[in-house]
């Protein structure tokens, strides 16, 4: 096989072009909250789904998450079907080989020491 998953899938990260269009809004401690529990847990606590129906088929099966908006603590309900909440779940899985947040900080930490170097040499 040659390479495994890992190597293959920094391979297509690092020389993918990507687009980013990004602003800063603060010093990053409102951005660390937010990321940090992805670290440690899954992006959905079990306490954020207050109700669940109980349904003949996953098409009729419902449930309550709770939700906040971005600069309120505030919880509200969310009704979602189940497959919308699995929908919603999935884009917070990794891609296959990066098996967590820190394969991609590492990486990142790396990438920005040798801009560090480049420019300091120039």
């Amino acid at each position: 096989m040659g390479q495994n998953v890992s190597q293959r899938s920094r391979r297509v990260i690092w020389t993918r072009d990507w687009t980013v269009d990004s602003v800063a809004v603060s010093d990053g401690r409102a951005t660390l909250k937010y990321l940090a529990p992805y670290v440690m847990r899954g992006p959905v606590s079990d306490w954020r789904v207050t109700s669940c129906n109980e349904a003949d088929s996953l098409d009729d099966a419902r449930l309550v998450l709770q939700v906040k908006r971005s600069g309120t603590s505030r919880y509200r309900g969310l009704p979602l079907t189940v497959t919308e909440f699995i929908r919603r779940w999935l884009m917070h899985v990794l891609p296959a080989g990066l098996h967590c947040v820190s394969v991609l900080l590492g990486a990142a930490l790396r990438l920005a020491q040798q801009l560090v170097e480049a420019v300091s040499s120039i």
